[in-house]
Formats: C-alpha cells, sequence, structure tokens
C-alpha cells in the first residue's frame, strides 16, 4: 500500500520556483550576484534542477544541470539583464513542463559609492540663541548622479536630542540650545542602493555671546589685556590697597608671559625692561599726597597665576595709613581717579585648534575683604580657513550676461569675504572680484566663449581658502537668438497711404480688422497668418526695429539701421514730418540658414514711401515691373525674422 500510494503520488511532477532580485547594484568589480530556487513535489521528492538563463532576452541555454543544490553564484556583465527558469525532476524521474516565460529577470548594475568631498565644519554655539546651519553643498558627491538621502544621528547612534532639529531636504540643522556642551553629529548620506557614506562634526555650545569677530582669534596669537578696577563714585571712603589675581587658562602658552604696565587716574607707569614677570618698586607721594605706593606684579610660570599689588604706606609707620582717606585711589569721579588698570601680554598656544575656547577673569580684593569678580571673557580659537565654491553653472548659456553665484562655509569666525576668479577660453585665472561680500553678480560674457570660475573664500580673522587645482564651474556662452522671436507680426495695406503698416500690437490689429475700408490684411505663412516672427523684448542676438509715421503720408517707415534711426530722429522728427512711435519688434542680428526670412525693403521714388516684403516672389515681382519701370527702388534686406 505504501509502494502503491508512493507510485501514485510521484506520478505527479514537481513544481519548482526560483528566487532573484529585480536589480541588483553592486560596487564590486564582477557582476557577480546569487540565484536561489525551490520547489515542491507531492510523492518522492525533488531530486534536482535545471537551471536555465537567457542573456539580454536571447535564447535560453542550460547552466546547471541535475543540481541538488538550491542557489548558485552567477557571473554575468554590468548594465545586461538576466532571466532564468528552473525545471525539477522527483526521485522517481518525473519532470516539470518547461515554463512558457522565465520566472524572474534581472539587471546588474555597477554602483559607485558615493564620496566625502568637504568636511562638515565643527559649530560654536550660544544658549537660547537660535541657530540654522546648511552644510556646503558639495560636501558629499555620488559618482553616478543618485539623488542622496541624509540622515543626522549623535555620532554614537542615537537621536539628536530635542532641541536641534534637521532638514535632509536642504541639509539645514537648526534649533535653540540649552546648555553648555558639546555633542558630535554624524550626517549620513545615502544613494539608496545600498552604498553609504558619513562625516561627523560638533556642536560646541557656550554661555557668551558669539556676535563680532573680536571674539575669534587666530594662533599663534600675542594679545594685551587689561584688568579693570574701580572705587565705585557712591563709596563713602578712598580704598589704600587693591590685590589682582588671575590664574591663565591652560591654551595659553605660559612662557609668553609679560607684565606691560599698571596706572590708576592720571598716572600710567610702564614695566621696565627685565622685570616682565616680577616687578616691585615704591613710588614717593608724600609731597603731594602725603603716602607712599608700593606697586608689585608678580607671574609664576609653573601655575600661571599672575598677582598684582597697590598698596599704600605711610611714610612714619610703613604700614597702612590709620586714616582711612589716606589712599591711593579716591572714589571715582568724572576724571576717572577712582579707576585703575593693570596690563599685560600674553601668547596663545601653538597647538591649539579651532573651536578651542580661552577663558580669562580675575578677582579683584579692595582692602583686604572685598573681593570683587571680573566679567569673565573668552576668545574662540579659528585655525581653519574656510570652504567655498561657485554654484554650478549650465554646461552653456544662451546669454551673454548671466549670473554666477557662490556659497561657503567656515567653522569660526565666519566668511569675511570671497576673491572669485575667471578663466576665458582655457587661459589662465585672472581675479574678477576682489574681497566682496556678495554671493552672486552678473557676468558678461561673449558668444561662442567659454568661462571658468572658482572662488576663495577669507575668513573674519584672516584665514584664506588655499586656491583650488582647478575650476569649479564652467559654462560656454552659445547665443539663441530664436529664443523669444515668437511674436506674431502682421502685415495691413493702408487705402489712404498706398503703403504697408506692420504691427505685433494686438489693440492695432483688432482696430486695423474693424475698419477694412482703411486697412487690408494681408496674411502670411507664419503662424495664425501672421507675416513673420519677431521679438517683443532686447536679448542677446536681436536688435530693435523701429516704427515712424510719416504724418503728411500717413504711410510708416521702419528701419532697425541705428544710424538710420538717429538721422531720422535728428532730422524728419525734429521737423515735425515724422512721429517716432517706437520700437516695433526685434529682428535677428545674424542671418540663420534655413529659418531666418529677409525682409527686404523698396522705396517710391516719386512719394518716398517704403514698401516691405518677406515674399520672394513679391520682391521678384517688383524688382521686374516697379523698379525696372523707374518707380521703385531696391533697398536691400531691411531686417530679418522667422517665416
Amino acid at each position: 500500500m505504501i509502494f502503491d500510494a508512493g507510485l501514485h503520488i510521484a506520478a505527479i511532477a514537481p513544481h519548482s520556483t526560483r528566487n532573484c532580485y529585480s536589480i541588483i547594484y553592486t560596487d564590486q568589480n564582477t557582476a557577480q550576484f546569487t540565484v536561489s530556487w525551490g520547489g515542491s513535489d507531492l510523492g518522492s521528492s525533488i531530486a534536482t534542477y535545471d537551471i536555465y538563463v537567457s542573456e539580454d532576452n536571447s535564447g535560453f541555454e542550460l547552466w546547471l544541470d541535475d543540481t541538488t543544490n538550491t542557489s548558485s553564484s552567477y557571473t554575468g556583465d554590468f548594465d545586461k539583464t538576466y532571466s532564468f527558469f528552473s525545471v525539477a525532476t522527483d526521485n522517481v524521474g518525473n519532470t516539470e513542463e518547461l515554463p512558457l516565460s522565465s520566472d524572474v529577470s534581472t539587471i546588474i548594475m555597477l554602483n559607485n559609492d558615493p564620496i566625502l568631498l568637504n568636511t562638515i565644519p565643527d559649530q560654536i554655539l550660544e544658549i537660547e540663541e537660535f541657530f540654522n546651519f546648511t552644510f556646503f553643498s558639495k560636501t558629499f558627491k555620488d559618482e553616478d548622479d543618485d539623488n542622496l538621502i541624509y540622515t543626522a544621528t549623535l555620532a554614537d547612534g542615537p537621536a539628536l536630542p530635542t532641541w536641534l532639529d534637521f532638514d535632509p531636504s536642504t541639509q539645514t540643522f537648526s534649533g535653540t540650545p540649552t546648555s553648555d556642551e558639546t555633542i558630535t553629529v554624524k550626517v549620513t548620506a545615502d544613494d539608496n542602493k545600498g552604498d553609504t557614506i558619513s562625516d561627523e562634526f560638533n556642536f560646541t555650545i557656550i554661555d557668551g555671546s558669539l556676535n563680532g569677530s573680536e571674539n575669534w582669534i587666530s594662533v599663534p596669537s600675542t594679545f594685551q589685556y587689561s584688568i579693570s578696577f574701580e572705587n565705585e563714585a557712591v563709596s563713602t571712603t578712598s580704598t589704600q590697597e587693591v590685590t589682582i589675581t588671575q590664574n591663565l587658562d591652560l591654551d595659553f602658552d605660559w612662557d609668553s608671559f609679560e607684565l606691560d604696565s599698571f596706572g590708576w587716574g592720571d598716572f600710567t607707569f610702564d614695566v621696565p625692561n627685565g622685570e616682565e614677570i616680577s616687578f616691585n618698586d615704591q613710588i614717593n607721594f608724600t609731597t603731594d599726597y602725603g603716602f607712599l605706593l608700593d606697586i608689585s606684579g608678580d607671574f609664576n610660570p609653573a601655575t600661571g597665576e599672575a598677582i598684582w599689588n597697590f598698596k599704600t604706606i605711610d611714610p612714619a609707620t610703613g604700614e597702612l595709613p590709620a586714616n582711612p582717606n589716606l589712599a591711593f585711589l579716591m572714589p571715582n569721579n568724572a576724571q576717572n581717579g577712582g579707576k585703575g588698570v593693570v596690563k599685560y601680554t600674553v601668547s596663545t598656544d601653538s597647538n591649539l585648534q579651532t573651536g578651542d575656547i580661552l577663558y580669562s577673569q580675575a578677582n579683584v580684593i579692595f582692602d583686604g575683604d572685598d573681593l570683587v569678580e571680573t566679567p569673565e571673557i573668552f576668545s574662540i580659537v579659528d585655525i581653519d580657513a574656510p570652504s567655498s565654491g561657485v554654484n554650478t553653472l549650465p554646461t552653456m548659456t544662451t546669454s551673454g550676461n548671466f549670473e554666477v553665484s557662490w556659497s561657503g562655509t567656515d567653522s569660526g569666525s565666519g566668511i569675511a569675504s570671497y576673491d572669485i576668479y575667471v578663466s576665458e577660453n582655457g587661459s589662465s585665472f585672472n581675479l574678477w572680484l576682489d574681497d566682496t561680500t556678495d554671493i552672486a553678480a552678473t557676468y558678461n560674457g561673449e558668444d561662442g566663449n567659454t568661462y571658468s570660475f572658482y572662488s576663495v573664500a577669507k575668513d573674519n580673522v584672516g584665514n584664506e581658502e588655499s586656491t583650488p587645482l582647478g575650476a569649479d564651474t564652467t559654462t560656454t556662452v552659445e547665443f539663441d537668438p530664436l529664443t523669444g522671436m515668437t511674436t506674431e507680426v502682421y502685415r495691413f495695406y493702408r487705402k489712404d497711404a498706398g503703403s504697408h503698416l506692420y504691427t505685433s500690437d494686438p489693440n492695432e490689429i483688432a482696430v486695423f480688422r474693424a475698419n477694412p475700408g482703411i486697412f487690408t490684411e494681408e496674411a502670411g505663412v507664419a503662424t495664425n497668418g501672421a507675416i513673420f516672427l519677431a521679438g517683443n523684448a532686447p536679448s542677446d542676438g536681436l536688435k530693435a526695429v523701429r516704427r515712424f509715421y510719416n504724418k503728411q503720408t500717413n504711410g510708416h517707415f521702419f528701419t532697425s539701421d541705428t544710424n538710420e534711426i538717429a538721422a531720422v530722429q535728428a532730422n524728419q522728427v525734429a521737423a515735425g514730418v515724422f512721429r517716432d512711435e517706437g520700437i516695433a519688434f526685434y529682428a535677428l542680428e545674424d542671418s540663420i540658414p534655413s529659418l531666418a526670412t529677409d525682409v527686404y525693403r523698396f522705396s517710391n521714388i516719386n512719394t518716398g514711401a517704403h514698401f516691405f516684403t518677406n515674399s520672394i516672389i513679391e520682391r521678384d515681382s517688383v524688382i521686374a515691373n516697379q523698379v525696372a519701370a523707374g518707380f521703385f527702388r531696391f533697398e536691400g534686406v531691411g531686417w530679418e525674422a522667422i517665416a
């Protein structure tokens, strides 16, 4: 029974299926992919498979014969389509029928990884100050011109903090920081084909103002710092002793510290040469004020601590005066007699990086017990040059006057200005715009020339971008005079004047058509019965055709010759014979074979009226008759339009 049942079930042919992707992208050097298959059988089960393949819709050929495997790697060629089907055979020899078509088709596409062109610069932000930052459009690039999809997370994986938003469509971060901290953000660019590239940068949030380039410094730099102190005007007593203490930030080069000068009121003293680290002196004010003043300044290069001391001395006792009003620092007044200052110079450490912050704050003690902290100031290091680029121009532009725009980013003090360079037809680059703060300008090019551009940015502390190795973008000017040549110009015959009139003005056309007793419309071969097509606005490759009205004959005269226009305006118009009716339309400056139509000009010798036609048949007829009879004079081509 089991044997019979087995025969009965095995008589049914097995069924197999194949699994394969429809499109496979790979960044490998070989177009290799995996084909898998499977099947079912109601009886003795599947024993083997035959796998067939077709390349680019050619005939199917056997690829794998009697295989017991259910998958295998196939190596093809890029940009070709491969189709597969399988035929299963069970353990008693039943074989599946050949399918009518392939089970699956796939195409193998080479996919290049996106690359990082420019690192995203670190950013410094202020607490509770809204910001937005867009990273450079040329940060990432995909060699296959795939549209990159951007995501942003913290570098170690979690989502961005709630105060920080990222818009992937514009590559813009924005938000309002809530605490002073540093976070590292990872931006990932995905080509949606399985390949990604990432870059990381920092947001450093500080409790202070970033406004103004004065907060930014380059390194190494030497700075003069001042510590001010004051016995306020509301004070009822003078101050006998002032002690100032400051601990230098570790990012300063302590070995470079030098005491500079000191003073109060109208008095200013320089620290003598050779005493820049430790200075002690006594100034005798007994004659004028009745006291001595001990002054000292000391700096410990091992601890970074600087101390200044001003001490009023009673000449009789050598100690602080018993009289509290016998003191060097009076309550402040309009002459600033109660203000003092100490100054020193120090250099930054040469190993600092962009974003490092140097803090400075001092403690001032008045008469041994009143301690006042000076406001904390900070300086932010910027050693990195900005990056910039001229935005991509079209390969070809049809206008000689085209807009060039540029942009850039800076990780520190911000971009102060740009230098924009241009090369014409592959020649050496020359400076076009110097130290411009604009981000766009119009360049005046010429037809047939190729122009290449690059930018060099400078930031607010003087860091300057390196000159690029080549152009950021290139465009060629190719005038297209046909652009805008869509205005329909109609011809009417004015019966009372015995002359022709050309117009593209819809109002005039309506009036002329409404008065057939005066005007006869003469249809042409252009669209809607127009006699020809012209331009209605100035453009490269076009010239203006001006219209004049003859008051004596009611006729019209048209010309595109600038010298003739000037002569008519200076004579007939000035004499009141002609009326200048302005530009009628715009014609081609140069002929375009097979597209342009010549508009020929004749003058009536007897009346001085002019006749224009773009019909060769009409031209030849007038030449053979009126010109030959001495009535008309042929004056050649007046202008060129589109028929």
